[in-house]
């Protein structure tokens, strides 16, 4: 019974470290774009 719990709980801190990963991906990504569309700007 005990080690489900367990189970459990480093299923949910891995999920946790999953969608933190995600989330920094998106926004670096959204960076970069939002880069990409300054510099083109610029040129325009």
């Amino acid at each position: 019974m005990r080690s489900q719990v367990v189970a459990e709980e480093i299923t949910r801190d891995i999920n946790l470290k999953e969608r933190e990963k995600e989330r920094v991906l998106k926004n670096e990504a959204k960076e970069e774009n939002e880069k990409r569309t300054g510099f083109k700007k610029k040129f325009y």
